[in-house]
């Protein structure tokens, strides 16, 4: 138990891993790679244990931050200054009268570009432009060809 505590720590836990891996048993000489398994399950076991800890530094993080914001009332990061453009911010969308964001731009450019961001299907084309660019990233490995 306390070898795995050592492994959680990801201190030397590849030392570990190889003791176990060289290990043919109990008063026996150690042979080179013996155990393959044992490096499965030390893998394992590190990005197990590593997703534990990152589960438990989150979980801080956002009980902190949640005390914060009861402590604060809501507005925990926010200067008076952000909190009255809210409000106005607010007001005006329930007056209907929030245009600021829907207006074009007076250049031509700007707005050919503007124009075409308003149509649905301009994001679902940046979304299948992000997917092929991260699939044709992926599909490159180190010793590939230069052809």
């Amino acid at each position: 138990m306390l070898t795995l505590s050592v492994v959680t720590t990801l201190d030397d836990w590849e030392v570990v891993m190889y003791a176990a891996m060289d290990g043919a048993g109990v008063d026996k000489q150690p042979v080179m790679n013996n155990s393959s398994w044992a490096a499965v399950y030390f893998i394992l076991f590190v990005i197990c244990s590593g997703l534990v800890w990152f589960n438990i530094f989150v979980g801080v993080v956002v009980n902190t931050y949640s005390q914060m914001q009861t402590k604060s009332e809501g507005k925990t990061f926010v200067t008076d200054q952000q909190r009255k453009f809210e409000v106005s911010l607010k007001i005006k969308t329930y007056l209907g009268q929030n245009t600021w964001m829907s207006k074009p731009p007076r250049n031509y450019l700007g707005f050919l570009c503007w124009k075409l961001s308003m149509y649905s299907t301009f994001e679902y084309f940046m979304y299948a432009m992000v997917c092929f660019s991260t699939i044709s990233l992926a599909t490159i490995h180190d010793g590939q060809s230069n052809r």
